[in-house]
């Protein structure tokens, strides 16, 4: 990503809309965090990611990014029903 690019990405990532959006989504991230009983798959899971990035193996970040989305996103429902 370039310098510019990354002004760009920063600006709109940082916009007024945006900052309303990571504002919300902390909430659920703070609660996932407090409730989180699998601290050693999350961390397994963000080292793959990591490895996968400073490979530039796209594929495998994006897949393993996903996943962990995934299971994160179902323990959070369950933490919420």
């Amino acid at each position: 990503m370039t310098t510019k690019n990354t002004k760009r990405f920063s600006a709109e990532f940082f916009s007024q809309d945006n900052r309303t959006l990571i504002s919300n989504l902390e909430r659920y991230v703070n609660l996932q965090i407090a409730e989180m009983d699998d601290w050693e798959r999350s961390q397994k899971e963000h080292y793959q990611l990591l490895n996968a990035c400073r490979e530039r193996d796209t594929k495998a970040a994006v897949r393993l990014l996903k996943r962990h989305i995934d299971s994160t996103a179902k323990q959070l429902i369950h933490q919420l029903l």
